[in-house]
Order: structure tokens, then sequence, then C-alpha cells
């Protein structure tokens, strides 16, 4: 339950019961599991623990050295790895599909297997009812990576199109008009309202935004360059002009990575420019 909360009120309830279904049902696995089946289980989460980013974050300060089911804690840590690893599989698979960016062909065959020869990966039941005075189809889908292959399937069936927010980043599905540019997702600067209500808005801010930094940075720029003129003489100057245009190369960047702010940056050019009082 504490895995639970921390997810709620991190992610929404959604999200939250697929973490903790995807988690319980590695946990299900192993209590379920004969010697031989658990050994197939966790052998691969041991083989590259101590080289994997990821299984050395999980065992990390934890004082258990390798994964099991010795105990409940080296359980849940084993439990927390597959689900890791899962979590990585999911989230490379859906951008595949969605990202319209190239990946290697054995990439995409690897995820066209999960349609063909590995479809045990398919965790989805099936099951027909009948309720309002007609036959209904139900799906029952038991993990995350079962639902983006269900979900998939159905997108690239449908030829449905998917655009990244323009405003919060997140992908979406438009419905209406197909060149929609902000989705109808709480926005990040009021959650109280949605992403197509405030997202051109927030351009047009972050725009002027953009040009107060581009302004400081020639100012300063010109005024090193006029400095230098008239003191030929002083390699401080030319010093100080070279980390303003590098830094700048790189915070702009750093800016599109979204690591950085243009507050930030403006910060950054007031330190230069009080530098070269």
């Amino acid at each position: 339950m504490n895995l639970y909360e921390a997810c709620l009120e991190k992610f929404g309830v959604i999200t939250a019961v697929m973490i903790l279904a995807d988690f319980s049902g590695f946990m299900a696995d192993f209590n379920r599991a004969n010697e031989e089946e658990l050994k197939e289980l966790i052998a691969p989460l041991n083989k590259d623990k101590d080289t994997d980013q990821i299984k050395s974050f999980v065992l990390e300060e934890t004082g258990v050295e390798t994964f099991g089911i010795s105990t409940i804690g080296q359980a849940m840590l084993t439990a927390y790895a597959a689900y890791a690893n899962s979590y990585v599989a999911f989230k490379h698979s859906f951008n595949m599909l969605v990202s319209g960016e190239e990946y290697e062909e054995n990439q995409v065959m690897a995820f066209w297997g999960l349609y063909a020869d590995n479809t045990d990966f398919q965790h989805i039941d099936f099951h027909i009812m009948f309720y309002d005075n007609a036959f209904h189809s139900i799906y029952t889908i038991k993990s995350s990576m079962s639902l983006i292959l269900f979900e998939a399937a159905h997108a690239m069936d449908a030829k449905t199109k998917f655009v990244k927010c323009k405003n919060c980043g997140q992908y979406f599905v438009p419905v209406g008009r197909s060149d929609s540019l902000y989705c109808g997702y709480p926005s990040p600067q009021d959650s109280s309202k949605a992403c197509r209500d405030v997202g051109a808005n927030a351009a047009r801010a972050r725009k002027m935004k953009y040009d107060v930094l581009t302004q400081e940075y020639r100012r300063l720029y010109m005024r090193f360059k006029m400095a230098i003129k008239r003191h030929p003489e002083r390699t401080d100057l030319q010093a100080q002009l070279s980390e303003l245009t590098e830094g700048m190369k790189l915070r702009r960047k750093q800016k599109e990575e979204g690591t950085l702010s243009a507050d930030e940056i403006l910060e950054w050019i007031a330190s230069i420019d009080k530098l070269s009082e």
C-alpha cells in the first residue's frame, strides 16, 4: 500500500494501479514458480547486476547483493528490478510507435516478434459477455507491456496520428482537428486548465522571454566587442568574451534539452555582465 499511495500521489490513480498490478504480478510469478522456473526468472537479473545501471540502482544501499526470494525484502527488490526492465521495454516500444524517429531494423523486428513468435508476452484475457441486450467483447489486460501491445495494434490498424503537445511535451491523439498543437491534459502552468486552453498564451510568453534572452546576450556581446576595440591590450576582455560565447552555446543546448531555463541563463548573463564592470 505504501508503493500504491506514493504512485497515486505522483502519477494519478490509473498509472498507480497499473504499476501496482505489474509489481504484484512479478511477485505472484516468483511465488508460483517451481525451483527450475525460478532460476529462469531470476538468473537474467543477476547476470549483469553489477554493470546494469537500473539493477545497480535497485540494489544500492539495501544490504542485498543479489536478486532472489530468500526474504520478503529481497523478493520485493527482485520484483522492482523485473518491473523496471518491463517499464524500459514499455517506454521504448511506446516511443517507437509515436515518436516518428528511425530505429534499427533489429529493434523493429523484435517489437513485431511480440505479435508473432513471442506472443507469451501478451497477458490479455478475452471474454464475450451479454448485457444491455447485446453481446460485448471484454478484454482484461494484465500488464503495461500487454497494454502497449494491445493499443499499438489498434493504433496501427486505424492509422492513428500521435502528436507531441507543444506546451507540456506529452503525446496525445488529436480529436477533431488533426493539426492540433496542444493536448487536453492538465497544463503544467495551471492544472485546472488544459494545455489547449493555455498553450498559445504560454508559447507567446516563452517567446517573449527568449527574445529578452537574445537581446541581453547581444547587448553584452557588442559591449565586449567595443571594449576590445578600444583596449586591444586587455586580454581579460577577450577571455570574458570567449566565456560568454562558448557558455551561451552550451546553455542554449541545455535549454533545448530542458535542463536549463531562460531565467537561469539570464542570471548567468547578468553574472558575466557584473564581472565586466
